[in-house]
């Protein structure tokens, strides 16, 4: 069986499509299927994991959208693939509905709530409320759905039973992430903080495509506090998300990554596919939400974050909040029985 991905890569969306393909592609994997990789990936390191993982790369020279729409059906066309998944926000309805003139099954992932979409599977595995799910269901009705949180295409399902729920009564490890790229440079505003913290350790991931690399290597000798991780692949930065007792991060896909892993978290909306989540899980108390990035100062985070350390009761709420959406996320392996019930060979 033949299986084509589709992401068009961007240093300002950073790695999330590439990671979710990639957790997807590997959860899927089993005797007998090839995995066809389609993009314009420039960055060597993700070229490395799809060659490590047996994964064929296609490139798809970035042009005008026409014209790599065409490239992309001519190819899939010549490597007769007959089921293709997209996780791109640049290809729309009329799009898919060219593609899907070429293929058998066309299958979307997309974490927008107001999108009509042409395809036989539409995934969106964000939190949703009961609103976001019946407006997905009203704009989409003849398409089958896997949405909600259950259908997580989270990596290290394998690791669920063990639950990560030795978790510190107090704050001593912070875990700071904000993606890829972090074009709004929420790092720099958590770093203003870190000297006001002297006793707690801050783990600081900064992604492939930071502008301001050189700028925390330096900052790395002068905070004794603080310790960078530069370019981390997935499974390393989930390993870090269990050994640490809070986060402050975006809210996409590394989010719902922290929540299955049961880590509470501190989350700053960086994107506007990010606010519906961000604040279905305010309202559940499961998350403490600052607001988008616009909106949110180092000082809003130094107050927020000293909260928790004072009121220690606000923490454990926190932590029991975060265990209960830990337990829920289904570690059945939902999205893959949804897909294979649509795949064909």
């Amino acid at each position: 069986m033949k299986i084509g991905f589709f992401l068009n890569f961007e240093k300002s969306l950073g790695g999330g499509h590439f990671w979710r393909c990639l957790n997807l592609a590997k959860k899927m994997k089993k005797s007998g299927r090839k995995f066809y990789f389609f993009s314009n990936i420039k960055d060597k390191n993700f070229l490395a994991l799809l060659k490590k993982n047996n994964f064929e790369y296609i490139e798809i020279i970035e042009k005008k959208k026409e014209k790599f729409v065409k490239e992309l059906i001519k190819k899939i066309e010549y490597l007769k693939i007959k089921n293709l998944i997209i996780d791109s926000y640049k290809i729309n309805y009329f799009d898919e509905k060219k593609i899907k003139s070429v293929i058998k099954k066309l299958i979307v992932v997309d974490d927008h709530i107001n999108k009509k979409h042409f395809c036989d599977l539409l995934i969106n595995n964000n939190f949703l409320s009961s609103v976001s799910k019946k407006k997905i269901k009203k704009i989409n009705p003849k398409i089958e759905l896997a949405i909600g949180h259950n259908f997580n295409m989270v990596n290290n399902l394998k690791d669920k039973k063990k639950l990560y729920f030795k978790k510190s009564s107090s704050i001593k490890n912070i875990f700071v992430f904000f993606g890829s790229s972090d074009n709004t440079d929420e790092t720099s505003k958590v770093l203003k903080i870190v000297r006001f913290f002297p006793s707690i350790k801050f783990h600081i991931i900064v992604g492939n495509f930071n502008k301001n690399t050189k700028k925390f290597k330096k900052i790395e000798k002068i905070e004794k506090n603080t310790k960078f991780y530069f370019s981390l692949e997935n499974e390393k930065i989930i390993n870090l998300i269990k050994k640490n007792d809070l986060a402050i991060g975006a809210g996409g896909v590394n989010m719902i990554e922290r929540l299955y892993f049961n880590l509470p978290s501190l989350i700053i909306c960086v994107a506007d596919n990010q606010k519906n989540a961000s604040e279905y899980l305010k309202n559940k108390k499961i998350i403490i939400y600052l607001g988008k990035s616009s909106n949110v100062s180092a000082e809003l985070i130094r107050n927020n974050f000293n909260n928790l350390i004072e009121h220690k009761n606000l923490f454990k709420n926190l932590q029991k909040n975060t265990r209960k959406v830990s337990l829920n996320l289904n570690s059945n392996n939902l999205i893959i029985k949804k897909l294979n019930s649509i795949l064909i060979k």
